[in-house]
């Protein structure tokens, strides 16, 4: 477990760093394919039954740019978010609308055949998910409070 609470199948610091002993800098030249969002969700996840069996979850999340001198308006960036891990789908169940969320994960390039072209998107696949803030609470529901993970106990995944 890292201190931020999340919980991650990665080799740790040292990887992230590139001075894992066990890293071979020649055959992958050092590359790196890691991504952090943090950000609202702007479309809850989706659950769906893939061919194979496997669920994958998709949803949506929008990040603030920072202000820009020169550039007037709201800034934003929208990113599409898939998760195939079974172990993340009980915390994405819970996360609705203007939730803050943190994800971890890397850019994927998705390809499909549309009607008479092939398309591609590129999203991010998560590998490690958890709740940064609840938005607030609709007519009738709980207050943010009685949810543990807005409090950051338990957050991670």
């Amino acid at each position: 477990m890292r201190e931020n609470g999340l919980r991650s199948a990665g080799r740790g610091a040292r990887a992230a760093r590139g001075t894992d002993p066990g890293e071979d800098p020649g055959r992958d030249g050092g590359h790196r394919n890691e991504v952090l969002l943090v950000g609202r969700i702007t479309a809850e996840p989706v659950f769906r039954e893939m061919a194979n069996g496997n669920r994958l979850a998709s949803w949506r999340m929008c990040m603030a740019r920072p202000p820009r001198e020169g550039v007037s308006g709201r800034r934003s960036d929208a990113v599409y978010c898939v998760g195939f891990d079974p172990g993340l789908h009980p915390e994405l169940g819970e996360w609705r609308l203007g939730d803050v969320v943190r994800v971890t994960g890397a850019l994927r390039r998705r390809f499909w055949h549309g009607r008479a072209e092939e398309r591609s998107t590129c999203e991010v696949e998560a590998r490690t998910v958890a709740l940064v803030r609840r938005s607030r609470p609709a007519d009738g529901d709980l207050p943010a409070a009685a949810f543990p993970r807005a409090t950051g106990e338990g957050a991670g995944r």
